[in-house]
């Protein structure tokens, strides 16, 4: 797990968490009730990746887990190595209700072919779109039945993680997938 200084205008740093801190720190949360779902996001290397595998795989936490494989950062400053990759792939995606990449991540994890990462274990595959250019970003929504795309406003780097807050607030509120990606920028401009 990484703590990174950051803003809108550019990344800082960035501090690995000692492993023994964030175990703690996913163990209260986990005694404190019922865990509705997890996020994983930017963990930093590669032994971090596969200890929130195990954690994640011995824990009693039975709740929909979301994996943003963030192998870098949008402003700049961190860039995930090889093994890093390998190991969201080999640990993390399996256990993945749905993974979130980007499109250079689902490049670099997939070989641009998320249909490997529903092979692996995921339920789904939503491939953000919010790396190009325009006013509006097009995210492509994978499961077995097949794809679908929605298209939204482009976001500003700093709105980002309230976009994935939406969808993972719709995800768990409206089933299918499909439905709730199709709410989650309806609920973002709600909160505007």
């Amino acid at each position: 797990m990484v703590l990174t200084a950051q803003n809108r205008h550019g990344f800082r740093d960035a501090s690995v968490v000692p492993a023994a801190q964030w175990t703690a720190a996913f163990e209260a949360a986990c005694e404190d009730g019922e865990v509705d779902a997890v996020k994983v996001g930017m963990l930093g290397d590669a032994a971090t990746v596969a200890a929130v595998a195990t954690a994640l795989r011995t824990s009693a936490v039975r709740a929909p887990v979301v994996v943003d494989p963030v192998l870098s950062a949008t402003a700049g400053g961190f860039d995930g190595a090889a093994d890093v990759v390998d190991a969201y792939r080999e640990h993390l995606v399996p256990l993945a209700d749905l993974v979130t990449p980007n499109r250079p991540e689902c490049e670099a994890l997939f070989g641009a072919e998320p249909g490997a990462a529903l092979r692996a274990g995921a339920r789904a595959v939503l491939v953000k779109g919010g790396h190009g250019a325009g006013a509006e970003a097009e995210d492509v929504l994978h499961e077995d039945g097949g794809e679908q795309a929605f298209v939204r406003p482009r976001l500003h780097a700093y709105d980002i993680l309230s976009y994935h807050k939406a969808i993972g607030l719709a995800g768990w509120e409206y089933a299918p997938y499909s439905t709730a990606f199709g709410k989650a920028p309806q609920w973002l401009q709600e909160l505007d």
